[in-house]
């Protein structure tokens, strides 16, 4: 058995916290500084820093010097961060720029200036003044020339981009422009669509709808309309933009509106007529389970054998007898049948009836298959 010590080198290119080095230890109660010192696979003088869990806290790193003090392990492993003390390191940014930051990157170097031969500098000054001064006249002998044939296919060349530049630039119509939402501009594309690149599509609901149901229950405090800017100072076309745009937005929220009232009408119903539904079923419900809450709840052999009795036309529940449910085995399978029946999935597109019933028979039997469980299981 040994001990695994995970280290890696701070401040060397290469070198991460996520990806460390590894090395094994003999395993011991207690490891010291030295045996770590003694058997690290890199020659050279290094500092360590071990990783240890303080209660309350979480995990700090402790510096240790003195090679018998006893090095803290975090779980049973060794982490460590470990500093070279005797090479030069690097930041990381660049190879050769050290990390003390005294030197100015931007600032040529020095050594190699000084290391260049006087006669290379002659020459090198000697060739850029001929080379000023045949550029001089090269430029003096073109401006009293007619230009070349290469200038002009350059010419040309350059005038086509230019071209397409400005077409890219300037907008296919300024009104179009002025009221995009868009950065894809299209000018064959109907103003009245750009709205709807920003907004969210109106529900689906006829516009004879959306007058109905905003006349009978919109109200003054849940009415919605968009703010009108002054349009005085506005050309007729883009007034005329404005307008339909305006529109278009009110169109939207007047349809998301009656369809949001249209939806709060449906569940105001939805509620009267569940009243209604557990008014006059749950005499009925409770005759076939018992009340739970006055201790008279029936036990699942009778439920199972029973429920046909009250569940809806169409559930396509297989009536158990009792001589059905004699063995435990046979009752757990039929209660698994009856939860499937009546679970809210099942029932999702059911009538209100049908959804009270499947939610009281699935409440009676779980609460009675626990006492079955506890007793016959």
């Amino acid at each position: 058995m040994s001990t695994h010590v995970f280290y890696y080198l701070a401040g060397t290119l290469g070198e991460s916290e996520r990806h460390p080095n590894v090395f094994s230890l003999p395993k011991k109660n207690q490891h010291v500084l030295s045996d770590i010192t003694e058997s690290f696979p890199l020659s050279g003088s290094f500092h360590f820093r071990f990783k240890t869990k303080i209660k309350d806290y979480g995990h700090v790193w402790m510096d240790l010097n003195n090679p018998n003090s006893p090095v803290p392990k975090f779980g049973s492993m060794i982490f460590a961060k470990v500093l070279q003390l005797d090479k030069v390191r690097f930041s990381g940014v660049s190879r050769g720029r050290q990390e003390a930051g005294t030197r100015n990157p931007a600032a040529p170097n020095s050594k190699s200036l000084r290391h260049k031969r006087p006669q290379q500098q002659q020459q090198q000054q000697s060739r850029q003044s001929r080379q000023s001064k045949q550029s001089k006249q090269s430029k003096q002998e073109n401006q009293s020339q007619a230009p070349s044939q290469g200038q002009q296919q350059t010419r040309e060349k350059t005038k086509p981009r230019q071209q397409e530049q400005q077409q890219q630039r300037a907008p296919a119509n300024d009104d179009d422009d002025m009221f995009s939402f868009s950065t894809n501009k299209s000018p064959n594309k109907p103003m009245a669509g750009a709205i709807y690149s920003t907004v969210d599509s109106a529900p689906d609901i006829a516009p004879a709808d959306v007058r109905n149901a905003l006349g009978r229950l919109a109200t003054s405090t849940n009415k919605v309309e968009t703010k009108m800017a002054d349009t005085s100072e506005m050309s007729a076309a883009v007034k005329k933009k404005y307008l339909q745009r305006k529109a278009d937005m009110q169109a939207n929220i007047d349809a998301k509106l009656a369809h949001h009232l249209l939806e709060a009408e449906q569940v105001e119903k939805d509620q009267v007529e569940r009243d209604s539904v557990k008014t006059r079923l749950k005499p009925k419900l409770l005759a076939w389970s018992g009340d739970p809450a006055m201790g008279t709840l029936k036990n699942i052999r009778a439920l199972l054998a029973t429920m046909d009795s009250i569940l809806w036309s169409g559930a396509k529940w297989k009536t158990l007898g009792m001589g059905d449910l004699v063995q435990p085995n046979r009752v757990k399978i039929g209660y698994y049948k009856a939860i499937r029946i009546a679970h809210p999935d099942r029932v999702q597109t059911g009538t209100v009836e049908e959804k009270y019933v499947a939610s009281w028979v699935l409440d009676m039997l779980k609460i009675s298959w626990e006492t079955f469980k506890n007793k016959e299981m």
